[in-house]
């Protein structure tokens, strides 16, 4: 579900031809979710935590650095689900443990993460293969393009 104001938001700002930098908090949002959409966690975190939103609002909450670190860590989940979403028919194959060094995450976040996604149907026909000791979950669209997530979690 996605908001109608920033759905228009997001539009606008793809339609423009030279985009600069954000200036107010609905610019750095659009800007967050642009580098989400991309995988680029860091980035994303970037938009969303940094001295201008810190000053408007995070430094608001009670507990502003828990809230930060809360956002980081919840940024960096979402981030790789929408890797997952995104890039899952371009990849063969692709190691836990490469997503959990692209996203910063612990391989146990990265598993449950895969894990929830393949329980919600939301990557298809997925599966862990236990042949390996590893997790892996496959997704085939066609012989051409099928994906395997495969892990090597020594257990």
């Amino acid at each position: 579900m996605i908001s109608k104001t920033f759905y228009q938001q997001l539009r606008s700002s793809e339609r423009q031809s030279l985009v600069g930098p954000p200036e107010s908090m609905r610019e750095h949002v659009v800007a967050a979710s642009k580098a989400m959409r991309n995988g680029n966690w860091a980035a994303c975190k970037n938009f969303i935590i940094n001295e201008k939103m810190n000053a408007k609002v995070w430094d608001l909450f009670h507990c502003a650095d828990k809230v930060r670190e809360m956002l980081t860590r919840l940024i960096q989940e979402e981030a790789l689900r929408t890797y997952l979403f995104t890039y899952s028919n371009v990849y063969d194959s692709i190691s836990m443990s490469t997503l959990a060094e692209m996203f910063e995450l612990d391989l146990a976040i990265v598993h449950s993460t895969i894990s929830k996604m393949i329980i919600n149907e939301e990557l298809m026909r997925a599966r862990f293969d236990s042949r390996l000791r590893a997790g892996s979950c496959s997704q085939s669209v066609n012989a051409a393009r099928r994906v395997v997530i495969s892990s090597y979690i020594a257990w």
